[in-house]
């Protein structure tokens, strides 16, 4: 018989508290858009070792790590009531809600990126990778921005995944898609498998097939790790709409704060700058989110009706802004890099602040008309949802 999971109000269908997960989204995708403006503009103007590159690093690296938790938090959540509301997991129905919400956006990406490539290469311009370090810019040649191994898996959206395969350089930050994406899947099959245990369904052949070929797939350290702060998330939504679980939860969430607070204690030398995907930082990683989320339950209540606004109008966007900024800044970086080195420093403040801004309102333009989910029904052969 199928697990029963007994409706319970979840705190999540709250719309302030929605509202909070939407402001919370919104930040974090600013934040990255500000650390990539940095890297690519000011690093290396700062000294090695500087703490606004440390910094900036850090807020970009744990925002993220915030998108995983999130993913995780709401992907789970929409399971859970995905299997309330037709009395086992409707694996088509949330199939297909994830794609009317990737694909279209995801499409403008993939060829604004390819177009940037080609126009930087056509000029003749620089095209430089950010660097996570202060004072350092490494240079990538631009022979390698439209190699079939790069272009193909990311179009795949299996980029990083597949040994031998990397990102476009003109949109970096697609990575964390693919693997995002893959962990939908994962967290689907899973759902499935919990929800038809001691079920005969011919589907659960096609589901242990897929799980092989999707463990084969992640035979990397990075997916891994994002798969971890993924689970972080959707434990956090277990325990709120799942009663039998919340006490054991809640027991491995305390462990966990333990174990991080142990493991800063044993490698305190490497927390600042903390290392970005060293594995052996986990435990201090999710025991700072698990504080982060404690926290943020507690303000949410306070938080200022006009604050909310402000982060659903940042929500609006943050996917498309996530996925379109790069490209674009790596486009603005190439036209002005000559003219911005000998900008004065009260200049180089505002350029980056416009180009901050600029970035923000294209993509939050593009946002309006790439995730109307109603402009693209045709797409999916019918209404959207």
């Amino acid at each position: 018989m199928p697990i029963n999971m007994t409706p319970v109000p979840p705190e999540h269908k709250s719309p302030k508290f929605s509202a909070a997960l939407d402001l919370v989204r919104g930040i974090a995708s600013c934040l990255v858009l500000a650390a990539h403006i940095l890297q690519l503009f000011l690093y290396p103007f700062l000294p090695k070792g500087a703490v606004l590159s440390s910094v900036s690093n850090h807020l970009a690296v744990f925002s993220v790590l915030i998108f995983f938790v999130l993913s995780g938090y709401l992907i789970t959540g929409s399971l859970i009531q995905n299997c309330r509301r037709n009395g086992e997991i409707d694996e088509w129905q949330f199939l297909r809600a994830r794609i009317e919400r990737i694909v279209p956006p995801f499409l403008a990406a993939i060829l604004l990126t390819l177009c940037t490539a080609v126009v930087i290469r056509w000029l003749g311009m620089p095209a430089v990778e950010p660097s996570l370090r202060a004072g350092v810019h490494v240079s990538i040649g631009l022979a390698g921005q439209l190699k079939a191994k790069a272009v193909i898996p990311t179009a795949l959206l299996s980029n990083g995944l597949i040994p031998g395969s990397s990102t476009i350089p003109c949109n970096l930050a697609l990575w964390s898609l693919s693997i995002e994406v893959w962990l939908y899947v994962i967290a689907l099959m899973v759902a499935v498998a919990i929800t038809r245990i001691g079920t005969n369904d011919g589907r659960q052949t096609a589901i242990v097939a897929l799980a092989i070929i999707t463990l084969c797939l992640s035979g990397n350290a990075r997916f891994w790790e994002c798969a971890i702060y993924w689970g972080l998330g959707s434990l956090f939504a277990a325990v709120k709409s799942v009663p039998s679980l919340r006490r054991t939860i809640r027991m491995a969430l305390a462990v966990l704060m333990v174990a991080g607070a142990a493991e800063a204690l044993i490698f305190f030398a490497k927390i600042w700058p903390l290392e970005r995907y060293l594995p052996t930082l986990i435990p201090v990683k999710m025991a700072i989110l698990i504080a982060m989320t404690g926290l943020f339950q507690m303000l949410v209540p306070r938080i200022p009706d006009v604050v909310l606004k402000l982060g659903k109008k940042l929500a609006a966007s943050s996917y498309t802004l996530y996925i379109l900024h790069f490209p674009v800044l790596l486009l603005i970086f190439a036209l002005t890099w000559e003219h911005y080195t000998a900008f004065q420093a009260s200049a180089k403040a505002l350029f980056l602040t416009a180009t901050f801004i600029t970035v923000w309102f294209l993509c939050h333009a593009a946002a309006r008309y790439l995730e109307d989910r109603r402009r693209w029904a045709w797409l999916f052969g019918g209404a959207a949802r």
